[in-house]
This record gives structure tokens, sequence and C-alpha cells, in this order.
């Protein structure tokens, strides 16, 4: 099994070689002259021996798969050198697991970066909800039944519950933002739904499109992400060809589902949750 040992660790080499494995080590440019990747270092997603693409996955699994094959984890340099960007699976916007720890901020942590830069640009930063948990009764993040962490630490997520007035319904973007934001709440960012914030918190939303406050402008102009609202529904949803994300134009009406997160320490006006310290 794949343990974590102290907080910084060193970045050992793969047991295989980029020939071995048949990769291609970075030595090129994009077509605007800049270049990508690390020299010396190779990087893919579903090539051979790799057994397609891994879908979403815990820590442990995640490293057993590169692994297994002879390869390892992406340290988070290599991930924003865009060492894998465009390597296959649609997974450039996707957060991916490297071997950096982050125990500073979260004991055990370790950092998730998205795949590749052009679409890290793209993040917005996060402002925290005028309310707080507590102010709006709502429950921060726990665990599940059978022992799995849920959620982001310092957030809660609700559907339904008061004082929501109920289900959301199909809406657009804007009033999507409005019904969280009117009771102090908060449209919630792709990796707090990805991270199962909102699962099981009602109205039947985990396995429908959830708008996010993250946008997607390079795939659709002023784009907005909508996001399954579940990761076990966003699995089924890619086992049968589908996308467990998408862009949507803002523009459209009552095109995604509202489900609203908040944060449990007051923040405003700074742009990140604040902890105790």
């Amino acid at each position: 099994a794949w343990t974590v040992v102290g907080a910084s660790r060193p970045l050992a080499c793969s047991e295989s070689t980029c020939s071995t494995l048949g990769w291609v080590p970075s030595s090129g440019a994009f077509s605007d002259g800049g270049a990508w990747g690390t020299p010396g270092v190779c990087g893919e997603s579903d090539t051979r021996p790799l057994n397609g693409c891994s879908g979403l996955l815990s820590l442990s699994d995640a490293a057993t798969s590169c692994e297994s094959i002879g390869a390892r984890l992406c340290s988070r340099a290599e991930i924003e050198a865009d060492e894998t960007r465009g390597t296959g699976c649609n997974y450039d916007d996707k957060y991916i697991w490297t071997h950096d720890s982050c125990s500073s901020e979260l004991v055990g942590g370790f950092r998730a970066v998205i795949g590749a830069t052009y679409e890290a640009e793209e993040v917005r930063p996060l402002a925290c909800s005028e309310s707080t948990c507590s102010t709006l009764g709502w429950v921060p993040s726990g665990a599940f039944s059978d022992g799995g962490a849920w959620g982001t630490p310092g957030v809660c997520g609700e559907s339904d519950t008061r004082p929501l007035n109920g289900c959301s319904g199909l809406l657009s973007l804007s009033d999507a933002a409005t019904s969280c934001e009117s009771i102090g709440a908060r449209l919630c960012s792709r990796a707090e739904i990805e991270a199962d914030e909102t699962r099981g918190t009602g109205c039947n939303y985990d396995d429908k499109y959830i708008w996010t406050h993250d946008t997607c402008s390079n795939e659709l102009a002023g784009g907005f992400r909508a996001v399954i609202g579940a990761t076990y529904e966003a699995e089924e949803v890619l086992e049968a060809g589908g996308e467990a994300t998408v862009c949507l134009s803002p523009d459209d009406a009552a095109t995604a589902y509202a489900r609203c997160c908040a944060d449990e320490h007051s923040c405003s006006p700074t742009l990140a949750p604040t902890t105790d310290t």
C-alpha cells in the first residue's frame, strides 16, 4: 500500500524509464513558441501500459495506478510545467493528484493541481460567503457512514435546507447565484462539488448538473462550469460515455440546478476561507 512518510517527501525516480514505457520525454514547444514539460521527464494520462483513463481516485489509488506500471505521480512543478497537458482523457481542466504534500494547510494533505496552465488561468478567486455555516444552521463537512471523508474542511453545503426556499429547479447561472447569495451563501466551486460537498443534501440532485463558480471561457466565451452533483453519479455518467462536467452559457435560461455552499468562518472581504489558528 502507498503510505505517507513525513510532511516533505523527496521525489524518487520512476522504476521504469520513459523509453521502457514507450512514452516520449518532453522535448518540444507549443505552436505559440512556448516550451512545455520538464527536460528528461515524460507524462501520460491513458497511453499503454496505463489501463485507460483513471477516473476519480483516492491519492493511494492514484499512486498505485502509476507505480503498478513503473511510473510515478508527477510533482506539482511538473504538472504546472504542462508535463501531462493534452495527454488524453480531457483531464486538462481536472484536479490532478501530485506527489507534493500540503500538511501546513491540512494535516496529512496532498496537493492536487489543475492539469494544464491554460485551464488553471480560468479558475477565479473564490470569495467567502456573507453568512457562516453556523449562522445558516448548516453543518460543515464530515464523514460518510463507511468512514470516508467528504467535502472541504471549513465548508458546508445544502440543496433545500432553510433558509433556502426548497429545491431550486432548473435555473440560469444568474438566478442560481442569486438563490444562494440572497441568504448569505454562495455558489460552490467545481472542486467543492467534486469533493461531494453537497452530495445527498436533498432534491435528488446528485445526478444533475450543478452550477459552479468556475469559468470555462477557453471552451465557450463567457462560459461557466456545471458539474454532476456527486462523484458516484459522475462515475456512472462517465462509464456511460457522458460528460461529468459541461461548459454552459450564463445567458441560457434554466440549464442547470443550484446547490449552495457557505464557509464555517467569516472572511469577507478576503478571497479564501480563513481557519482558526
